[in-house]
């Protein structure tokens, strides 16, 4: 049997290997081909994400100067940053959708352009911002293109070469954290990769956005979840510490995404408890939660023009703002992939890969629990709990938009809001892994890991709880 354990862990690191390297390979030719081809400003929202990095990178993301209360945006903090006239007021920006720059890619090489020549030839010019929108969201995924701000700034760099340097930086750490997922993943090695080189994701990934860690890092996180179902030992307290700290970051950098969080009650009782994973879940909920919350009501500079109006009539009336919710979290992002044939593609691809593992798929139930026990009287299936994450996700999503750019009271019960964009589902995307769970392994009932591990004082040892080679 220890031969067996051998041969399998060899087995899956020449997988883990074969599938690193593909990625590798055309996630850096996707990436770079973004860098070189589309200018750094042609990207959604640039007017929040450059100075969000160059205030990262200089280290004033704390440095907040007044209160504001304008018209149109929600009063909190304003950001004062000092530095370099052509990251804080550039002119060249380019204010797109990435849908657009996917479908019309030729469009954006006058923007490119006119960027690099703005950027080559500036002159040093210090001032003072405060018009801007860095804080909108916490400082933490503009960590990685930061650092190739940081490099570009400290050598001198022209600010072509200094934001160029920035998005070569983010995409480096795009790419390895990916491969930690795809090496953490236990099933569906090969969705995984598809779905991160899915173009919205890269382009994210290789720009100066905050989503390109987002993505990334909920791939990791959600990956680490599903290895948990399958581990057959304990977990050791530095390693829950870690989970739990992944989880946070997930939670509090978008609340969008801190419902990814119950992913953790995915783990199997040999590797956490039933209570302490409950307890950890449902602590790293509320620190992520609060967090994001106070960042928010006190830090952050958001647009909030209908937000008022929207809050009082949700109050009111909250079965019409339950009604719009849930019509919008269900229809649109079918209308959403309907509308983007490049979505629809990848969606049909990510379908196929699916079927074709589930076809494939193991077939040991020692490791993979039918039903997952959160108390004694409440139990949830693997692709249950994935559904009601993602639909939980995809509310958290919608209600902000709604909140920010609708006004409630001119909607209909099925009014279908705008502004929800591609690149809000990529995080999201590593949940598919769920749909492999759909095949019952065995033709008759079986018990559930939990209660297996209730008729035995100590857990089991590892060479009778081995782990087949997945893909």
């Amino acid at each position: 049997m220890g031969h067996h354990i051998r041969v399998s862990q060899g087995q899956r690191a020449s997988q883990n290997k074969k599938y690193i390297i593909f990625f590798l390979i055309f996630g850096a030719i996707e990436g770079l081909t973004f860098i070189f081809n589309i200018g750094p400003l042609t990207m959604p929202d640039p007017g929040m994400h450059l100075p969000a990095t160059y205030a990262t990178a200089t280290g004033q993301q704390f440095n907040f100067a007044q209160q504001t209360g304008s018209e149109g945006e929600k009063g909190a903090s304003i950001l004062s940053i000092t530095g370099d006239s052509i990251y804080l007021t550039p002119t060249t920006a380019n204010n797109v959708t990435i849908e657009n720059i996917l479908t019309s890619p030729q469009q954006m090489t006058k923007y490119q352009k006119d960027q690099q020549k703005e950027f080559s030839s500036h002159v040093y010019t210090r001032i003072t911002s405060t018009d801007n929108r860095a804080n909108q969201y916490s400082f933490l995924p503009y960590i990685p293109q930061a650092i190739g701000m940081r490099l570009g700034l400290s050598t001198d760099s022209n600010a072509w070469r200094t934001l160029q340097l920035s998005r070569l930086s983010n995409l480096v750490f795009y790419l390895a954290v990916i491969c930690m997922a795809i090496c953490v993943a236990p099933r569906g090695k090969p969705l995984i990769v598809l779905i991160s080189l899915f173009p919205v994701s890269m382009f994210c990934a290789s720009s100066i956005m905050a989503d390109g860690m987002v993505i990334c890092t909920c791939a990791l996180f959600v990956c680490s979840c599903f290895a948990l179902l399958h581990r057959a030992t304990p977990l050791n307290i530095y390693s829950l510490l870690g989970l739990g700290i992944l989880g946070f970051l997930v939670g509090s950098v978008k609340v969008s995404y801190f419902p990814l969080i119950l992913l953790i009650l995915l783990a199997s009782p040999h590797a956490i408890r039933p209570k302490p994973r409950n307890i950890t879940t449902i602590i790293t909920l509320l620190c992520s939660l609060v967090a994001s919350l106070l960042w928010t009501r006190f830090l952050a500079k958001t647009p909030g023009t209908y937000m008022q109006v929207d809050k009082y009539e949700a109050i009111h009336n909250p079965i019409k703002f339950l009604t719009i919710l849930a019509s919008n979290t269900v229809i649109d992002p079918v209308r959403l992939i309907a509308g983007f044939p490049l979505l629809l593609v990848w969606c049909i691809a990510a379908l196929t890969v699916i079927a074709y593992l589930i076809r494939i798929g193991p077939t040991d139930v020692k490791t993979t629990p039918l039903m997952i026990t959160i108390t004694r009287r409440v139990q949830i299936s693997v692709p249950q709990l994935v559904l009601l994450v993602l639909m939980l996700c995809l509310a958290a999503t919608f209600a902000p938009i709604m909140m920010t750019t609708s006004d409630l009271t001119e909607m209909t019960y099925f009014t279908l809001i705008s502004g929800f964009q591609t690149r809000y589902l990529s995080p999201l995307a590593p949940l598919l892994l769920g749909f492999l769970y759909l095949r019952r392994q065995t033709p008759h009932p079986i018990q559930t890991l939990e209660k297996a591990s209730a008729s035995s004082s100590v857990y089991p040892s590892p060479k009778n709880h081995h782990t087949d080679v997945h893909q």
